[in-house]
């Protein structure tokens, strides 16, 4: 009987709220291209999302140029981008794009590479600047880079933003398990740096063959 009552007296209670769950768009992304992205489009699907940030509108040619932060060379404001974004709700990853930019054109790659990753984190930071960006990744897919020239830019542009403001999240380019390719840096290019980034950044492709070709995986 006691038993019964006891089921009896569970009955009666009020059911829990189901525990809440993230929607899709919470967690989901897009990658956008500055100034051709359009926030308000976008806003209504996702949160997140990425840009394809090209090193040379900052720099131009010359890797020592005193940036001019909000303002890129090219007099982008940076803020009025990112914070157009952040208006409309999207938190924001930006991906030091390296295109345009050769290994050749550094005057001198570790004074040069800290001292714009240390402007960049103090401009845009989450703590340290305007609060636009949220994330930023050392280069895309440097596949043009040899591994050493990767590994020592890294190293300095990851110093400047964890020095120029250490709640911005750092996170690696394209990185894979194995030999590096064209697309893709050698995991063991960051070995020993896990004090410098907060995220490996691994991206995937349903291609058979990679780029110029577009011939895609079967999925049957």
């Amino acid at each position: 009987m006691r038993v019964l009552a006891l089921i009896a007296l569970l009955g009666a209670l009020p059911p829990e709220d189901p525990p809440a769950r993230p929607l899709m768009a919470e967690f989901m992304g897009l990658n956008g291209h500055t100034v051709q992205f359009k926030p308000e489009l976008y806003s209504k699907v996702c949160r997140k999302v990425r840009d394809y940030h090209p090193l040379e509108w900052d720099l131009g040619k010359d890797s020592d140029f005193k940036t001019q932060f909000p303002e890129a060379r090219n007099r982008v404001n940076w803020n009025d981008v990112y914070g157009s974004w952040q208006k409309h709700g999207f938190e924001n990853n930006v991906s030091i794009m390296e295109a345009g930019f050769k290994v050749e054109q550094w005057k001198d790659l570790p004074r040069d590479a800290y001292a714009y990753g240390l402007a960049f984190a103090r401009a845009f930071g989450p703590t340290s600047g305007s609060k636009v960006v949220a994330s930023a990744e050392v280069f895309n897919e440097p596949g043009k880079y040899p591994d050493d020239k990767y590994r020592e830019l890294f190293e300095n542009m990851a110093k400047g933003l964890r020095e120029g403001d250490p709640k911005l999240r750092i996170a690696t380019c394209n990185i894979i398990v194995g030999k590096s390719g064209g697309y893709e840096k050698s995991v063991d290019c960051v070995k020993g740096l896990e004090a410098l980034y907060d995220i490996l950044n691994i991206h995937t492709y349903s291609l058979a063959e990679m780029w110029p070709s577009r011939i895609r995986r079967s999925i049957s």
